[in-house]
């Protein structure tokens, strides 16, 4: 007879709920005495045969998952005094689907299958056969969801680790632009334009650009997340060209107006070419390095990082806006007119980067916009 500890455990427990006492009896007599196991021993492992369940009198015991691919372990469940752990071997003698390990000193009741499957279903009636098979079916089913569920617990953590990862590099993104700008602000806060201050600006671009690339060299993601590849950059230079040429367009027309119409420019010719010379040499190579860093920033830095960091339906377009936004905010170092008169055609970039995520194409729109704007038809601010 079992004491009525025991058969208390045994009612408390949903397998063994139905039975009667005298079923609880007989099953009793085939569970060994207590087995015992220290915290971190196994009491059985993932891959094992399936002979045996264990009913728990004592302690906690860890259920364990295996992802073989990636090679982790993950816990899916805790189990206290009068649970059972391996009971799936009742209806599938396969092997084992999980690993159990003591949580802490633990006290075991073991059962070995063998004494009570019934093997010949033919002494059975055709609904308890029908049982029988659905119960191990079921079994199968949960084996390979336990596999699955292993999985998906894998790639879970790896997501939340490289999402971890971004906003690491986000946050040092915006660290470096803030440091950038202010950096610019003091330059200029000297007197002069960017162009009158090349000597200074110059070498402080280029050790930005340094910096942000070996901070995306040091990322989870491969370099050519990032922009720096030539996929499709045949195809993205056309599409970042005809950008230049509508943007050129608009910059004859709306100058077009200002001095003809509105006389906000009197006096300023349509076309407005600079001179060549060896300081206009220096200058369109100023513009070279101001176009790479901005492209950089925007693209590598922030559109691409948060088209990685961001999820659902929307995250292009908000990527696209914000890299906008911070590009045509560089702009306000010069003046407020033109970073609004930026902030289109940073939209168009982003959307062109979007389509083919090169730096190819947004960089060659960039300088041709820029150069085109600059020292052919002159911009007026």
């Amino acid at each position: 007879m079992t004491t009525p500890e025991v058969q208390s455990m045994f009612k408390a427990n949903p397998l063994f709920a139905e039975l009667s006492t005298d079923q609880v009896d007989r099953l009793a007599e085939r569970m060994s005495e207590v087995t015992w196991y220290q915290s971190g021993e196994y009491l059985m492992r993932e891959g094992e045969v399936a002979d045996e369940f264990f009913l728990i009198e004592q302690g906690h015991v860890e259920v364990l998952v295996t992802d073989v691919e990636a090679g982790q372990v993950h816990p899916v469940a805790t189990l206290k005094p009068g649970d059972c752990v391996g009971e799936m071997a009742l209806i599938d003698a396969g092997t084992r689907t999980a690993s159990a390990r003591a949580v802490d000193l633990v006290g075991v009741r073991v059962v070995n299958v063998d004494d009570l499957v019934v093997k010949d279903t033919t002494e059975l009636s055709a609904t308890d056969a029908l049982r029988v098979h659905l119960a191990q079916t079921l079994a199968e089913r949960t084996r390979s969801s336990n596999e699955a569920a292993a999985r998906n617990l894998t790639d879970m953590v790896a997501e939340a680790e490289r999402r971890v990862a971004m906003s690491q590099f986000m946050a040092r993104i915006l660290v470096g632009v803030c440091l950038y700008t202010f950096a610019i602000g003091a330059i200029l806060g000297f007197g002069g334009s960017l162009q009158d201050n090349q000597i200074s600006v110059i070498p402080l671009l280029a050790v930005f650009v340094v910096a942000l690339y070996l901070n995306i060299r040091t990322s989870v993601f491969p370099a050519s997340d990032y922009g720096f590849n030539l996929h499709d950059a045949p195809r993205a230079m056309f599409e970042g060209t005809l950008i230049a040429a509508a943007a050129i367009v608009l910059a004859l027309a709306g100058k077009w107006a200002g001095t003809s119409y509105f006389d906000i420019w009197p006096q300023q010719p349509l076309f407005n070419p600079v001179e060549p010379s060896g300081s206009s040499v220096v200058i369109i190579f100023f513009y070279v390095c101001f176009a790479l860093i901005q492209e950089l920033i925007a693209r590598s830095g922030m559109q691409s990082s948060f088209a990685i960091f961001l999820t659902g339906p929307g995250k292009t377009p908000i990527s696209i806006v914000l890299a906008a936004l911070l590009m045509s905010s560089t702009y306000m170092l010069v003046s407020l007119p033109l970073a609004a008169l930026v902030f289109p055609f940073a939209l168009a970039l982003g959307w062109l980067y979007a389509r083919h995520p090169t730096l190819a194409g947004v960089i060659w729109s960039h300088l041709v916009t820029a150069i085109l704007l600059n020292f052919v038809i002159g911009l007026p601010f």
